[in-house]
């Protein structure tokens, strides 16, 4: 091959490497393969994969995985994506560790400019999954960059808002079959909800439909 002599690889020459290796690998490793960068990733993955690993080896990928830290040009789900990697290297090397391990090691791993974020995620005490862990720290990157520079108590108490407000909005769907209203009888909302005696709560095409009634 080309690059027998230890020279880099062009762009093709490693793509092709990737689907050599890809379409010789078991496929329940097929997804894990895919997510490495190069040829070069997948051939170091596959090495450490199948040379027995010592505890010492384990030892040191749960120290490497315990310090981590989130770099100053990376973004929080770049962050995610290397720890859930070395996550993955440690359980295929036999480490018995659990995935919501990975939240907590990201969540105390994160930069300054995102401890607010870390901190009400945190303080929320919802059990998260690496997906969900995801969709928190895209949408505070994107915050982020919508307001650019914006002191810590602004934006905790915008996070705090919108983290409110999702959990209502669930709180509501779940509850709301439950209500009855102790003025109208009525079901599906309370007293503090009702129409009838709160008209301004009224939504305005349900309004405009009541005051000019169809003929």
């Amino acid at each position: 091959m080309a690059v027998a002599d230890g020279g880099q690889p062009t762009p093709a020459q490693d793509r092709r490497c990737k689907d050599i290796i890809t379409m010789s690998a078991p496929k329940h490793l097929i997804i894990t393969l895919n997510r490495l960068p190069t040829a070069r990733a997948m051939w170091e993955y596959l090495r450490n994969l199948y040379v027995p690993a010592t505890e010492a080896s384990i030892v040191n990928l749960q120290r490497e995985f315990f310090l981590l830290r989130q770099a100053d040009s990376e973004t929080p789900n770049a962050f995610l994506k290397r720890a859930t990697d070395l996550y993955h290297r440690l359980v295929d090397s036999g480490s018995t560790m659990p995935e919501t391990a990975v939240c907590t090691q990201v969540l105390a791993g994160l930069s300054e400019e995102y401890i607010t974020t870390a901190n009400i995620i945190i303080q929320s005490r919802v059990a998260l999954t690496l997906t969900d862990l995801s969709i928190r720290l895209q949408d505070a990157h994107l915050l982020r960059q919508a307001q650019g520079s914006i002191d810590g108590l602004t934006y905790g108490s915008t996070l705090f808002t919108a983290a409110r407000t999702q959990r209502g909005r669930k709180q509501n769907k779940l509850d709301r079959s439950k209500l009855k209203c102790s003025h109208c009888g009525k079901q599906r909302h309370d007293a503090d909800h009702c129409w009838e005696l709160h008209p301004q709560l009224r939504p305005k095409k349900e309004e405009a439909d009541k005051s000019f009634p169809l003929l």
